[in-house]
């Protein structure tokens, strides 16, 4: 049945006073289209026929005596109330209504005693019969959304928390039950808007505070969670929870140090918090202690062997370690933890490749088909569908899964080209004519203990690869992806898409002192350190004019291999956001070169292009030139770069493990029937 029949169905059915028909019906429909007008108007026109038909019942019936109960008696049953009588403020509750019908306060206390011992359907029941006598009685109506969001009705209680607002704008209870069910539903920034209204009203609300970071957090805004979270702690710092969550937001902006430095103390205060030994292990594996992540985690299963979260932590390990077989296990492990894991089950079937006719597989593809578009595991299941029909060779399935992981993540975190292109001109705009590099007294002031080497393009582009490669030279520390020049950036005001601060001397310095302070912190003794944060492209003129030493490696791949290999990959965080939709990468392709183009013309010296092809098909030669360029002497060991142990946390993991080969910058060309935008993007381009 059409939507439009559902509806006329429903209209007919609150005409003939069929209420509560026509209220299922309703629901049905906002359930599937929350948004829809004609829906919400005719929930609203029911509630109000059912007031009507309250009120009218109650006045057909005799006069009853309207005299409030006195005020003696509702004190004496909430006292029952707080001190957990629930069942003696149900039966006194229940005869003081006989004697006094019209009094809001018994029903509403009724409700109350049902909804603490768990009976939230009775709880409604009496808070409507509250709100029927009283239709201004805000707590009645706060409770009532109360209990729907308890008994998982969220959609109800969305409505019955707006409706509330309307009546007592000004009260901050029926925001944070708003704030709830739509987190619940995974409606993130309504849940932020939600909390940050309460806010307005208290700014010390502590749930309104962790509410707000938490959906933050969920919008993978990690430097706005942490301000919520670090404001939540002061006012409560034995909640562990905020604790927890502080170390989650500083893991994710990749501050494992600080991660590490603030949870180190709170061991002594919390010594047998598992969370806080896992974030730690989380901190560790960031900084690329895979070793001591998974002493972490084996620590902890030998104690909670039912824990999923430290065996999916054992995997990862494992994994990057390039052990499958235990890696494997582990995701097993997990699964047998918490059974109806559909991350964990998804995580296993992406290790284990399993055949079309795997019952686990169809249950996974189920789960996708009937899922809901904005929960947070759609699109991590979506991608493991890909990956595993994609290795099964069956490719319309594999890009039918693709396709809708991608629009499910472009839908909650659209990212926004015009305003990232924006912001490119201006850093062109404060780079013309090139400004000062740091002056030589601050250099002295500031020795670096290392020359970094910045690997930069586009994500997907080879950096892993180089990184590697130079990695297993002697005189050369691997850092991976560091954090340190865009947390910087950051501090400087470049934060969510805003315009932060040029390249005056004291940004610069700032910049210098604070790359030091995280290379210093990875005990590093080589000469070179490198970091391939592929983004920091963005940042070249300040890291360059701050840091004299600096070399650069720019990546540069088939445009049609890369554009489509950030298409086919869940990265994590929003920082490659640009990678879920073919006209933002495209234009972000566009767009780096641009800004590659600039950074060239000023420092000719120090930025190297790298042709990733060249690089797989001549691999002595160019990586003798990549070793020449940083200032080293060649070592036979560069050709050998699959033999290094040191573990990589990137979507590259698995291929820099292997001996070179060519033919990679092909495998776009298997879904090139449904590239048809990206490829005309990138019309033009090799």
């Amino acid at each position: 049945m059409s939507v439009d029949s559902i509806l006329r169905k429903a209209d007919k059915q609150l005409k003939r006073g069929e209420y509560g028909d026509a209220a299922q019906l309703y629901l049905e429909v906002l359930t599937q289209f929350p948004g829809n007008k004609r829906a919400q108007s005719g929930i609203t026109k029911l509630e109000k026929a059912v007031a009507q038909a309250a009120e009218a019942a109650v006045r057909a019936q005799p006069a009853a005596d309207t005299t409030p109960p006195p005020a003696e008696l509702i004190h004496t049953l909430r006292d029952k109330l707080d001190s957990g009588a629930f069942e003696q403020v149900i039966d006194e509750g229940t005869q003081l209504v006989s004697r006094y019908p019209n009094a809001p306060a018994l029903p509403h206390l009724i409700g109350l005693a049902y909804g603490r011992s768990g009976r939230h359907e009775q709880a409604i029941q009496q808070f409507d019969r509250a709100c029927t006598l009283a239709p201004d009685f805000i707590d009645a109506h706060v409770n009532r959304t109360a209990s729907l969001a308890f008994l998982g009705r969220h959609e109800e209680a969305i409505e019955a928390a707006r409706k509330t607002i309307r009546r007592a704008p000004q009260n901050a209870a029926p925001y944070l039950h708003l704030a709830y069910s739509t987190a619940q539903l995974g409606r993130w920034q309504d849940s932020l808007t939600a909390c940050q209204k309460v806010l307005d009203f208290d700014p010390n609300n502590v749930q309104a505070l962790i509410g707000a970071g938490h959906a933050e957090l969920m919008l993978a805004f990690h430097e706005e969670a942490e301000v919520y979270f670090r404001k939540a702690h002061d006012i409560a710092p034995n909640d562990i929870k905020i604790v927890q969550n502080i170390a989650t937001t500083l893991n994710a902006q990749g501050r494992a140090m600080e991660t590490i430095d603030f949870l180190t103390p709170l061991l002594d205060r919390f010594p047998q918090d598992t969370e806080i030994r896992l974030r730690l292990a989380d901190a560790n594996l960031t900084l690329n202690w895979v070793s001591e992540a998974r002493d972490i985690g084996e620590d902890v299963v030998s104690k909670e062997a039912d824990n999923a979260q430290a065996w999916s932590l054992l995997a990862n390990c494992y994994n990057l370690l390039g052990d499958k077989e235990q890696s494997v296990r582990c995701f097993k492990s997990a699964l047998n933890c918490e059974p109806d894991s559909i991350l964990a089950l998804s995580k296993l079937l992406k290790a284990t490749l399993p055949s079309e006719d795997d019952p686990d597989l169809a249950r996974l593809q189920s789960y996708f088909d009937e899922a809901d578009f904005s929960s947070n595991e759609y699109h991590i299941v979506g991608f493991a569908l890909f990956n595993i029909y994609h290795k099964n060779g069956e490719t319309a399935k594999a890009f039918d899964c693709l396709e809708k992981a991608n629009a499910s993540l472009s839908a909650y975190h659209p990212y926004n080209m015009d305003r990232q292109q924006e912001l490119f001109e201006i850093i062109k705009q404060q780079f013309s004519p090139l400004p000062a590099r740091l002056n030589s007294d601050i250099l002295e002031e500031l020795p670096m203990p290392q020359r970094p080497v910045f690997i930069v393009g586009m994500p997907r582009s080879g950096t892993s690869l180089v990184e590697q490669i130079l990695a297993s030279h002697s005189h050369v520390y691997g850092a991976g992806e560091l954090q340190n020049l865009g947390n910087v950036m950051q501090d400087l005001g470049w934060r969510r898409q805003e315009q932060g601060q040029g390249p005056a001397q004291q940004a610069l310095r700032t910049i210098r002192a604070a790359y030091i302070d995280g290379i210093s912190k990875l005990n590093c003794a080589a000469p070179v350190i490198t970091d391939k944060t592929p983004l920091n492209f963005s940042w070249l003129g300040h890291a360059l004019l701050a840091m004299p030493e600096a070399r650069v490696l720019f990546m540069r791949r088939d445009s049609r291999a890369t554009c489509w290999s950030n298409y086919s990959r869940c990265f994590v965080g929003r920082a490659n956001d640009f990678g879920n939709g073919m006209d933002a990468v495209t234009q972000m392709y566009h767009a780096h070169l641009d800004l590659m183009s600039f950074w060239m013309q000023l420092f000719p010296d120090r930025i190297r292009m790298v042709p990733y092809e060249h690089l797989t098909e001549d691999q002595e030669a160019e990586s003798r030139k990549l070793i020449e360029f940083i200032g080293l002497d060649w070592e036979e060991a560069c050709l050998d770069f699959h033999k290094t142990k040191r573990a990589i946390r990137t979507a590259s993991s698995d291929q820099v493990k292997q001996k070179m080969y060519t033919g990679s910058s092909e495998a776009w060309r298997r879904y090139e029937q449904y590239l048809g935008p990206m490829l005309e993007g990138l019309e033009g381009l090799d």
